[in-house]
C-alpha cells in the first residue's frame, strides 16, 4: 500500500508495509550493556546513510558520524536540533502521519531537501522507522543523498544561466519554463531593454498567450480572448511548457499597455492569490486539474 503525503515543497511521502525494527538495549549497568553500546556504536557509525534518532516529537536522541557529515553540524550543535530543522516540512501534522503508519508496522519514505549548517539545501531521500530504545519508542531517519537529483538541479541551473545570457545577448531566444518562471523571463527582457514578442508554449508547443515588447517594456498582450493588461494577467495566470522570443519592434497600434513591467507582474500576482482565496481557481472532479 502507497499514500502520499507532503514533506516540503514538492516533496512526495510514499508510506510502504513492512515489518518495522526494533532494537532493545539493556538498561542495567552490566558487561554486557557495555558490550552492546561498542555494538550499537559500531553499527550506527558504520552505515552509509545519515541516521537520525528522534523521540516521537521530532527531538534528537541520537545520530551517526555520517549525520553530521551531510549537516556539516558538531555532534552538540546536531543535539540542539530537531528533526524539522534538518528536514523542513516534517512538522507535527506529518509526524503525526508518520507515527501512525509506523505503529502498525510499516515504514515511511520521502524525497525532501536536508538544510546544511551553511544554509545550503540539498535534495535528500528519508526513510523513516521504529525504533524501541526506550519504552516510550523512537522514530529513525536514515537520510541518503540523491545524487540524479542533484544532477538534475544542476543542469536546470545551467540551463537557466545560459537562457539568461542569450536573454541579455541575442535577439532571440527561447527556453522551458520549469527551468526560469514566466516572470522571469519578462524581467530579464526589461532589464536588457529588448523589443520583440515573447510566445509561451503548452507540451504540444501551440501558442497560449503572446506579449509584445517595445524597449523592455510590455506594449501589448494576448491571451485567448483577452488583450492588453488582462491578456497579461492570463499569460500569467495560465503560464506555459517553454516559451520562445523573437526580435522585432511591434506596430503602433499594438501599444494597449501603459503600466510598467512590476506594476503588471505584482497586479497579476495579486489577483490570483485572490482568485485562489475566493475559491475561483478550483479542483475540476476527477481530474485534479485547476479549472478556468
Amino acid at each position: 500500500m502507497e499514500q502520499q503525503g507532503q514533506a516540503a515543497p514538492g516533496s512526495v511521502l510514499r508510506v510502504r508495509s513492512a515489518p518495522h525494527l526494533k532494537v532493545r538495549m539493556p538498561t542495567a549497568p552490566t558487561p554486557e550493556r557495555a558490550r552492546g553500546d561498542d555494538l550499537y556504536e559500531r553499527l550506527l557509525n558504520g552505515l552509509y546513510d545519515a541516521v537520525v534518532i528522534t523521540d516521537f516529537e521530532g527531538r534528537l536522541v541520537d545520530h551517526n558520524l555520517r549525520a553530521e557529515e551531510i549537516t556539516g553540524c558538531s555532534r552538540m550543535e546536531l543535539r540542539r536540533r530537531t528533526i524539522e530543522d534538518i528536514i523542513p516540512g516534517l512538522g507535527e501534522a506529518l509526524l503525526a502521519r508518520i507515527r501512525q503508519q509506523v505503529e502498525c508496522g510499516g515504514h515511511a519514505v520521502m524525497e525532501a531537501f536536508c538544510r546544511r549548517r551553511d544554509g545550503l539545501m540539498q535534495p535528500v531521500e528519508v526513510a523513516v522507522s521504529r525504533l524501541d530504545l526506550t519504552d516510550g519508542g523512537e522514530l529513525c531517519f536514515a537520510v541518503r543523498k540523491t545524487m540524479h537529483r542533484r544532477q538534475e538541479l544542476e543542469n536546470m541551473r545551467r540551463a537557466a544561466e545560459e537562457a539568461i545570457r542569450r536573454a541579455r545577448s541575442d535577439d532571440g531566444f527561447s527556453g522551458r519554463l520549469d527551468v526560469l518562471a514566466l516572470t522571469d523571463v519578462i524581467q530579464l527582457i526589461d532589464s536588457a531593454g529588448k523589443t520583440g514578442t515573447l510566445e509561451v508554449l503548452d507540451q504540444a508547443q501551440e501558442l497560449i498567450s503572446a506579449l509584445a515588447f517595445d524597449g523592455g517594456r510590455i506594449v501589448h498582450a494576448v491571451c485567448g480572448e483577452k488583450t492588453g493588461e488582462e491578456g497579461v494577467y492570463g499569460a500569467l495566470r495560465k503560464g506555459g511548457a517553454s516559451f520562445r522570443f523573437r526580435g522585432g519592434s511591434p506596430s503602433e497600434r499594438d501599444a494597449t499597455i501603459k503600466a510598467g513591467t512590476m506594476s503588471l507582474i505584482l497586479e497579476g500576482a495579486r489577483r490570483m492569490d485572490e482568485a485562489d482565496l475566493a475559491g475561483e481557481v478550483a479542483a475540476v472532479p476527477g481530474t485534479g486539474e485547476t479549472g478556468g
